[in-house]
């Protein structure tokens, strides 16, 4: 049984091998064709993913330089807010201009 299974795997393979060889000697122009139109979509296909990949670091990124910026902005009006407060708490020491206020 074993030499029959043997000797219907090598009859199978020669018949696939032959349908191949014929296939490509046929049909290589359009085998090529096809080929090269899979590759192409699978590269748009990657290069779509990798320009996604690249813009969503980017907002990320952005993102927090933008969180990093508001904090500060934020400090800086809380400053600027206490020091509106101190000036209303000082004392009005604005005088009466007189005629002889160069004196």
């Amino acid at each position: 049984m074993g030499a029959k299974l043997k000797a219907y795997l090598q009859t199978f393979y020669s018949k696939l091998t032959a349908d191949v060889s014929d296939l490509w000697q046929r049909d290589k122009a359009f085998l090529v064709v096809f080929f090269a139109i899979i590759v192409a979509l699978k590269f748009n296909s990657a290069l779509i993913s990798i320009i996604s990949l690249s813009a969503k670091r980017l907002f990320n990124s952005t993102t927090a330089t933008t969180n990093a910026l508001q904090k500060e902005e934020n400090s800086a009006n809380d400053q600027a807010n206490k020091l509106v407060e101190d000036a209303n708490k000082l004392p009005n020491s604005e005088g009466n201009v007189n005629d002889d206020w160069n004196k």
